[in-house]
């Protein structure tokens, strides 16, 4: 192989040097990814935030540049959701529900999550009101969650211009503000930022007392 240019071996104690890995618990992978997306979104917005190119001009090329913040929250947000719903799909099976954690990962969509992580939080017995103006209710959830996907469903809009058939992904021009969706979609995930790996602890531990209190049950 030629000498590597982009992903060098490098030592982790030279600054800068990280170390890539995964497959540990996969609920808790999913929770510290979505923080990551979530910190990349955080400094994006405040970078434009101080730039008064992007906070006075009316430009439509000024819009491109909240793309990759917007994406960035979605994310944080998708795999939030997604380390809920891996967290808590045993607890939900032992309870006589079903997960189809498959199709949960070749999802993007939020709507075909939605169900899946109610049934998480009914399985947990947790409560809709996270203490969030305008988020109190399991309807305010989906409310959210659907004014997202009419945005952007597929998780494509901020990443092409187009569709695979190559027509414009977003086909009306909507003027939003960037500074108050930021604001709005922080305040949801820094209430459900540890979401999967609290589930997945509290689902392990109760599980485990079930399964010693009845060991001649059979669980998955």
């Amino acid at each position: 192989m030629k000498r590597k240019m982009l992903f060098k071996d490098t030592d982790i104690r030279v600054a800068g040097s990280v170390t890539l890995h995964n497959g540990w618990i996969v609920a808790v992978e999913f929770g510290m990814m979505a923080e990551a997306y979530r910190g990349a979104a955080q400094a994006a917005v405040n970078a434009l935030a101080e730039d008064e190119v992007f906070t006075h001009s009316i430009s439509t090329a000024q819009g491109f540049r909240a793309y990759p913040a917007i994406f960035l929250y979605r994310q944080a947000l998708e795999l939030t959701l997604k380390g809920i719903i891996v967290a808590g799909s045993e607890l939900v099976e032992y309870n006589g529900g079903e997960i189809d954690l498959v199709a949960v990962y070749h999802n993007h969509n939020f709507e075909k999550m939605r169900a899946d992580v109610e049934r998480v939080f009914e399985a947990m017995g947790w409560e809709w009101n996270l203490g969030i103006p305008g988020f109190t209710t399991v309807g305010d959830f989906r409310r959210i969650l659907a004014e997202f996907d009419e945005f952007d469903g597929t998780s494509a809009v901020c990443r092409y211009p187009v569709k695979t058939d190559g027509s414009p992904s977003m086909l009306k021009e909507r003027c939003v503000n960037l500074f108050d969706f930021a604001h709005t979609i922080e305040t949801i995930l820094e209430v459900l930022e540890h979401a999967p790996g609290t589930i997945h602890e509290l689902a392990e531990d109760y599980l485990s007392y079930a399964a010693e209190a009845a060991p001649s049950e059979s669980w998955s």
